[in-house]
């Protein structure tokens, strides 16, 4: 991802956990030794922000190097500024698949 998309990405993602308390994202790890959980775990603890709830960490994938984790604002920029990150993207994405119309007719 371009430098100027990711850091409009990660502004979005702030401003949304700034707003509701907490964000769930999807967090890529860059290739280490550790097994993915324990990699997950040992960053996500590192990153958080003094007087942040703990961030909750839940799926992870082992072939995609990827956990689930729930984090406060703060804890999120930990992240982003993390050496062992490679990427983080919203948990929930718009789906990109144009919607049916509706255009008064009956179906076929």
């Amino acid at each position: 991802m371009p430098e100027p998309d990711r850091a409009k990405l990660l502004a979005e993602m702030e401003a949304s956990a700034r707003k509701a308390g907490s964000l769930t994202v999807n967090l890529f790890l860059a290739d280490t030794a550790d097994e993915t959980a324990l990699a997950a775990r040992r960053i996500v603890d590192a990153a958080q922000a003094p007087g942040e709830p703990p961030p909750a960490l839940g799926k992870v994938s082992d072939l995609a190097r990827m956990a689930v984790v729930t984090v406060g604002p703060e804890t999120l920029a930990r992240l982003a500024a993390a050496k062992d990150v490679a990427s983080i993207m919203p948990a929930e994405l718009d789906d990109p698949y144009p919607k049916p119309v509706d255009r008064g007719g009956k179906h076929r």
